[in-house]
C-alpha cells in the first residue's frame, strides 16, 4: 500500500515538474500548483454534440498556443476531445478526472 501512495506521489510530482517546464511554451499557468488554463470554457450539463461544438467555437477565438480549460461532465467527451484534437490540429495536453466529470486542457494549435 505505502508503494502504491509513494507512486502516486512521485506521479504527481512528474506531471508538476513537466508543467513548471513546460508552463511558458503550453500557455499555461501554474497558480498554486495546478494548471489553470488562459481561457475556462464550462460544458457541465451538456450532452453530445454540444461540448465539442462549444469547445470549436471558443477555440478559433484564441491565439495559436492558448490554452482552454474545459469542464464537462459528459462521459462520452473523455473519447471526443481527444480524437477531435486529434482531427483539428489541437493539442490535448492533459485529461484530469475530477468528481463531477471532468477537466480538459487543451492547446491551440497553429
Amino acid at each position: 500500500m505505502i508503494q502504491g501512495v509513494l507512486n502516486s506521489v512521485n506521479h504527481i510530482f512528474v506531471k508538476l515538474d513537466l508543467c513548471i517546464l513546460n508552463c511558458g511554451n503550453m500557455g499555461l499557468n501554474l497558480e498554486g500548483g495546478t494548471m489553470k488554463g488562459d481561457v475556462i470554457l464550462d460544458c457541465k450539463g451538456l450532452s453530445c454534440p454540444m461540448p465539442i461544438l462549444k469547445l470549436a467555437m471558443a477555440i478559433k477565438k484564441l491565439e495559436a498556443g492558448k490554452v482552454i480549460e474545459m469542464y464537462g461532465t459528459d462521459p462520452g467527451s473523455k473519447d471526443d476531445v481527444p480524437a477531435w484534437c486529434e482531427r483539428t490540429g489541437n493539442t490535448l495536453i492533459d485529461t484530469v478526472e475530477v468528481e463531477d466529470g471532468f477537466t480538459f486542457f487543451i492547446r491551440r494549435g497553429e
